[in-house]
């Protein structure tokens, strides 16, 4: 067997690395699509469990989406008066 390798068995070899590289790629993002696809989707919509003074508190928190410095609207709903 010969020590060295033609121009056209290097050109072959850079092609099936070039493939395996591109097809283990593609992989990856058709993972992470699927898992994405997954998420939960973000709670829009939470209820007022208590209020105290200038402080309400609501049935959401990190695990919701929510952190410190988030702006909430506060809506009544007309079916609870």
């Amino acid at each position: 067997m010969r020590a060295t390798k033609t121009a056209r068995e290097l050109v072959e070899m850079r092609y099936l690395i070039f493939l395996i590289i591109f097809l283990f790629s593609l992989l990856r993002w058709a993972e992470a699509a699927v898992l994405a696809s997954k998420v939960a989707p973000i709670r829009n919509q939470f209820h007022v469990r208590y209020v105290n003074g200038a402080n309400v508190y609501i049935d959401g928190g990190r695990n919701d989406g929510l952190e410190e410095g988030t702006k909430l609207v506060l809506k009544q709903d007309p079916t609870n008066r």
